[in-house]
């Protein structure tokens, strides 16, 4: 396994930080309140969590192989620019522009649904043949249950007293 700093996974993280960062400043500030329901109760126990949240799986991304590394880095890049924009909204006028237009929900569904055809356009641009394209299906199903099982985690820490 091999740790690939390109273009893509340099900007996931610099677009992450800005999230995490503004999302640290509103919260610590009472400027606004975290929808995530994962994120928030955890901010809720300690700011502390904020950066964890946003590190690990952020961190592992860069770990991956080539598809599976593009299928997650670009919605992170999304992801991490809109909310990280939206809070900066809410930071400079008590505003969440996008989250107030389209939604929470709407917005994850978006950043999801652009992962998912990433995922399609590696595997239909760099699968030789079907072996590969069912091999790069199985190692991004494993990275999936490898974040959902952090995010299960960072789920039950919000929620034990």
């Amino acid at each position: 396994m091999s740790y690939r700093l390109d273009f893509l996974t340099v900007g996931m993280i610099a677009a992450t930080a800005l999230d995490a960062a503004t999302t640290y400043y509103f919260i610590s500030r009472g400027v606004g309140q975290e929808l995530n329901p994962v994120l928030g109760p955890l901010t809720e126990r300690s700011l502390i969590w904020i950066p964890i949240y946003f590190a690990i799986p952020t961190l592992l991304v860069p770990a991956m192989p080539d598809v599976c590394r593009q299928t997650f880095a670009v919605p992170h890049l999304i992801g991490g620019l809109v909310f990280g924009l939206n809070n900066l909204g809410v930071i400079l006028t008590g505003q969440a522009p996008l989250l107030d237009a389209i939604g929470y929900y709407n917005l994850e569904a978006a950043v999801l649904l652009i992962g998912v055809l990433t995922f399609a356009y590696q595997v239909k641009t760099r699968s030789k043949d079907r072996a590969s394209a069912i091999k790069s299906t199985r190692t991004v199903f494993t990275w999936i249950v490898v974040i959902a099982f952090l995010e299960g985690v960072f789920y039950l820490a919000g929620r034990i007293s």
